[in-house]
C-alpha cells in the first residue's frame, strides 16, 4: 500500500527550526560625513547552502546616503551620480543598491577579510568556516551632523528568490578581538536582520525525487511520474535528451536533463542491502541527470528511525543533527573533499553519481519492520524537501532474508585488520637439532642426549627458526660455557635481533593493511627477550619511521600470554579512541635463555626442544573503511585472570647468565582444571554455552602438545578444532608471544579453503583466542571470524 508523506509547512522546516541567514551591519569608524561599515552575511542553516551564482544583497537607504567606496564585494550599478560635480564621484549613488560577492581570484586591492567566495555560503553543519562572507563600504553624503539611520527593505537573493528578511534593527554592538586576543574591540553601532527561506516564496520547480528498493523485494518504488515535470507532448519541443544520444553544444541550451519518467535533474535512491541481526546495511546513491550542471558541495538530509542508534557512512561525510518534536533522528551527508564533493553532470551514456554504504544499528527493543521502518521518513537535497513515497512492509522476514548477518562488523568494535610475521634466517630441522645442540655446546652426556631426543619427538615440532648460529657462538663462545656472566652479550644480540624482526613483521603487516604508515596512531610492543631503556618500542618506532606523536605502550616479560595481552590492550585503545589504528608487534628470541645442557637443569631440555624465535604483527582498529581495509576478526570481549598461588609454576629470573626459565610439570593439569570456567565467562557474554564448543573456532596458544591435548580432552573438542594451533606448533615451535599471530594466520587460511570448497561456515563464526602465561595468567578474547 502506498502512502504519500505530506509536508507540515512550506514556510517552516521542523528539521531546522532555527535556521536562518543573518545580515549584520557594523559601524566601525565615524567619518566627517558618514561612516565605515562592515557587512557580514552568516548562514546559520544546518544543511541549506547558497549555490553559485551566489548571494545578492539589497536594501534601501533611509536618507540620501551613497557608497563612496567598497571592498570585498561590488555594487551592480553605479546609478546617477551627476549631482557630485565638484567632488570625487561616489562608487554607487543608487537609492536601493544591489551588492554581490567577488570571486576568489579578486585582485588584492579589492579584497577584505573573509570575502570573495563567489557568493557561495556553506551550510553551517557542514563547513562553518565557509558559511559566512563579509565586505566593507564607506558610506557618505550625510552632512556635517548626520542622523544615522539603518537602511530599510533588506532583500536577499541566494541566488534566486525564496528569502524573506526581517526589518533591520539595532542590536548589541559586535565585539571582536585584537592583538592576538589580548584586546577586545567593539563596533560603534550594530544593525541586524534575519532572512528565512520559504519554498512557497521561492516557487521553484522541483529539483529532486526519491526512489526506494530493498534486497528482499524485487519491486522498486520508482520516482513518481512527472515528479519534476513531464515530457513535452509536442514532439517539436526539446525538453530532454534520451540516454545514448549526443548532447547539444554548450550554447544550445542553458539547462537540459536526460529523458526520464520523473524528469528530475537529481534522484536520490535508498536501497536496503541487508538486514542483519543488529544492523541495517543501506546503499545511498545520488544521481545527476542534468547534462549541463554539476552540483558542487551537495548534501542530502535524511530522517530515519535508525539514526537514533550508532551510524557509519563509509564514503560520505556525515553528522547527526538535533531533532525537534520527532522520535526519528536526522543525519546529514555530504561529499568528501576532492573525492566526491562534486556531483558531476550526466553524459550521453549514464548520469553522474555518488554513493555510499551506511550501517545503521537497530534498537532491538523498539525495532519493527512494519510501516516502512527500513525506509527514510524525509529526504532533502541541497536544503530542498523532496516528495517521498514509502511502503508498508511485511512484519517478519524469513531465515533466508537474514542470511549473512553474522559477517558484518559491529560499529565501535575493535577488529584485526591485518597480520604479518617474520623470522630469523636460521632454520632448524627438529631431526637434526640434537646433534647440532650437543656439538655447539661441547656436551657428550649420553643420558641427556637420549632425553632430548625423546623430547624432540613428543613436542611434535618439525621446524623452527632461531637467531642463534655457529657464527654467533664463534664470536661469543662464552655463551656455551656453564657459569660465565654473559647477560651483557646476550642483551646486545637480543636487542638488535628482536628490533630487526619486529620491523620486518610490521612492514609485512602494514603492506597487507593497505593504508599509509602515517595513519598509525598507536604502537603496542611485546617482548620477553630484551631489557633496555629506552625500550624496544622506541627502537621499533624509529625503525619504521613512525611519527614522534605515535602513542606507545610496552609489555615486557609476559611470556606466552604476551600476544593475547597485547591484543587486549590494543582492543581497549581502538574502542576508546575512534579512528585510531594500532600496530601490535611481538618479537622473541631464545638467545636470552640459551644454555648448555646440564644434569642439574633437566627442564632446560624442554626449552631446547620446544621454543623458537620470530616476530608477529597485527593492525587493530574499529569501524574499518571497507573500501581499503579488510577486517579479519572482530574482538568482542577480552578478559584476564590469574590463578592464586601458582606464581612458581612458570618461573623465570634474569641472572648474570641470562634468563633462567622453568616450567613445572603440573602446568598442563592446572590449565585443564581451570580452562572450562574461564571460557564460560567469555562465552556467557553472548549467550554461548558448553553445547556450542564444537560450533566455535579455537585459536589457542600452543604452549606444548600436552596443553593442547588437555584442553581438547576437557572441552571434548573435535580434533580439527585445534588444527591451526597444532600446525603453528609443528612449523614454528612455541615462539612465545608471537605464536598467536601464526595461529590466527592458519585459521584464516583454513577458513578460506573451506569457503572455496563451499563448505558450511556458520559453525565457526564465534570463537575464542586463548593464551596462558606466568602467574599462572589466563588471557582470553571472545571473537568473530569475519573471513568465513
Amino acid at each position: 500500500m502506498l502512502i504519500a508523506v505530506i509536508n507540515l509547512s512550506d514556510c517552516y522546516d521542523p528539521l531546522d527550526p532555527n535556521g536562518n541567514i543573518t545580515v549584520t551591519f557594523d559601524i566601525n569608524q565615524w567619518l566627517p560625513e558618514g561612516y565605515l561599515a562592515r557587512v557580514t552575511i552568516q548562514n546559520y542553516y544546518q544543511y541549506r547552502h547558497v549555490d553559485p551564482s551566489g548571494w545578492t544583497l539589497g536594501w534601501t537607504w533611509a536618507n540620501d546616503e551613497v557608497i563612496l567606496s567598497m571592498s570585498g564585494a561590488f555594487a551592480t550599478k553605479q546609478g546617477n551620480c551627476s549631482s557630485f560635480k565638484s567632488q570625487t564621484v561616489p562608487y554607487s549613488c543608487e537609492k536601493s543598491p544591489a551588492v554581490a560577492d567577488l570571486m576568489p581570484d579578486a585582485l588584492p586591492e579589492t579584497r577584505t577579510d573573509d570575502c570573495c567566495h563567489g557568493g557561495v555560503l556553506a551550510a553551517w553543519a557542514i563547513n562553518p568556516s565557509m558559511s559566512f562572507s563579509s565586505f566593507e563600504m564607506t558610506v557618505g553624503n550625510l552632512g556635517a551632523n548626520p542622523k544615522v539611520q539603518a537602511p530599510t527593505d533588506l532583500t536577499l537573493m541566494a541566488p534566486g528568490p525564496g528569502y524573506t528578511c526581517s526589518p533591520i534593527e539595532d542590536a548589541d554592538p559586535t565585539a571582536h578581538s585584537d592583538i592576538g586576543g589580548k584586546r577586545q574591540l567593539q563596533a560603534y553601532r550594530t544593525w541586524k536582520s534575519t532572512c528565512t527561506y520559504s519554498s512557497f516564496v521561492s516557487n521553484q520547480a522541483p529539483l529532486c525525487c526519491v526512489s526506494l528498493s530493498t534486497f528482499y523485494n524485487p519491486k522498486i518504488t520508482f520516482c513518481p511520474d512527472c515528479s519534476c515535470g513531464c515530457r513535452e507532448a509536442d514532439k517539436n519541443t526539446v525538453s530532454c535528451i534520451t540516454e545514448g544520444y549526443d548532447v547539444p553544444g554548450s550554447d544550445s541550451f542553458d539547462d537540459i536533463v536526460q529523458c526520464t519518467d520523473h524528469m528530475c535533474p537529481v534522484r536520490v535512491h535508498w536501497h536496503v542491502m541487508k538486514n542483519y541481526f543488529t544492523h541495517w546495511k543501506v546503499k545511498l546513491t545520488i544521481s545527476n541527470y542534468n547534462y549541463k550542471r554539476n552540483y558542487s558541495n551537495w548534501n542530502v538530509l535524511v530522517q530515519h528511525p535508525g539514526f537514533s542508534q550508532s551510524t557509519t557512512a563509509y564514503s560520505f561525510n556525515s553528522t547527526m543533527l538535533p531533532s525537534f518534536g520527532f522520535s526519528d533522528e536526522v543525519a546529514l551527508f555530504w561529499g568528501i573533499e576532492y573525492y566526491n564533493d562534486e556531483l558531476v553532470n550526466a553524459d550521453k551514456d549514464q548520469p553522474g553519481a555518488v554513493s555510499t554504504q551506511i550501517l545503521l544499528r537497530k534498537d532491538l527493543e523498539s525495532f519493527t519492520l512494519g510501516n516502512g521502518w527500513a525506509l527514510p521518513r524525509r529526504v532533502y537535497f541541497n536544503g530542498k524537501r523532496v516528495p517521498i513515497i514509502t511502503l508498508h512492509l511485511k512484519e517478519n522476514m524469513g531465515s533466508e532474508e537474514l542470511e549473512g548477518f553474522s559477517k558484518m562488523v559491529n560499529p565501535g568494535k575493535a577488529t584485526i585488520l591485518a597480520l604479518g610475521k617474520a623470522f630469523p634466517h636460521q632454520l632448524v630441522m627438529q631431526e637434526f637439532l640434537v646433534d647440532g645442540y650437543f656439538k655447539n655446546t661441547n656436551c657428550d652426556d649420553p643420558d641427556l642426549r637420549k632425553k632430548l631426543t625423546r623430547l624432540c619427538k613428543t613436542t611434535t615440532v618439525k621446524t623452527r627458526y632461531v637467531v642463534m648460529s655457529e657464527e654467533i657462538l664463534k664470536q661469543y663462545p662464552e655463551l656455551a660455557i656453564e657459569g660465565l656472566p654473559t647477560v651483557k652479550q646476550r642483551l646486545d644480540i637480543c636487542n638488535d635481533a628482536v628490533t630487526e624482526m619486529a620491523v620486518e613483521a610490521s612492514r609485512v603487516c602494514i603492506k597487507k593493511w593497505g593504508r599509509p604508515i602515517s595513519e598509525l596512531t598507536h604502537l603496542v610492543y611485546v617482548s620477553s627477550s630484551e631489557a633496555r631503556l629506552p625500550g624496544g618500542d622506541l627502537y621499533l618506532a624509529k625503525g619504521l619511521g613512525l611519527s614522534p606523536e605515535t602513542q606507545r605502550v610496552m609489555l615486557y616479560f609476559m611470556g606466552c600470554s604476551g600476544g593475547a595481552a597485547g591484543l587486549r590492550v590494543a582492543k581497549d585503545i581502538a574502542e576508546n579512541n575512534p579512528g585510531s589504528r594500532i600496530l601490535l608487534a611481538t618479537s622473541e628470541t631464545t638467545i636470552i635463555g640459551f644454555k648448555p645442557p646440564s644434569v642439574d637443569r633437566p627442564y632446560d631440555l624442554v626449552g631446547a626442544a620446544l621454543f623458537g624465535d620470530g616476530a608477529g604483527a597485527m593492525i587493530i582498529g574499529s569501524d574499518p573503511s571497507l573500501s581499503i581495509e579488510t577486517p579479519l576478526f572482530e574482538l568482542h570481549t577480552a578478559i584476564q585472570n590469574f590463578l592464586p598461588d601458582t606464581e612458581k609454576t612458570i618461573d623465570g629470573k634474569l641472572t648474570e647468565e641470562g634468563i633462567s626459565f622453568k616450567l613445572a610439570r603440573e602446568l598442563p593439569q592446572i590449565i585443564e582444571d581451570n580452562v572450562e570456567s574461564f571460557c564460560e565467562k567469555l562465552m556467557a557474554t553472548v549467550g554461548l554455552t558448553e553445547k556450542d564448543y564444537n560450533k566455535m573456532f579455537w585459536a589457542v596458544h600452543p604452549g606444548g602438545p600436552a596443553i593442547l591435548n588437555r584442553i581438547e580432552k576437557r572441552l571434548n573438542l573435535f580434533p580439527e578444532k585445534l588444527s591451526a594451533s597444532r600446525r603453528a606448533l609443528m612449523d614454528y615451535g612455541n615462539a612465545s608471544s608471537n605464536t598467536i599471530v601464526y595461529v590466527l594466520e592458519y585459521m584464516i587460511e583454513e577458513s578460506l579453503k573451506k569457503k572455496k570448497k563451499e563448505e558450511s561456515q556458520e559453525e565457526s563464526e564465534w570463537g575464542l583466542i586463548l593464551a596462558f602465561g606466568p602467574g599462572v595468567t589466563f588471557e582470553g578474547i571472545l571473537a568473530r571470524n569475519l573471513t568465513v
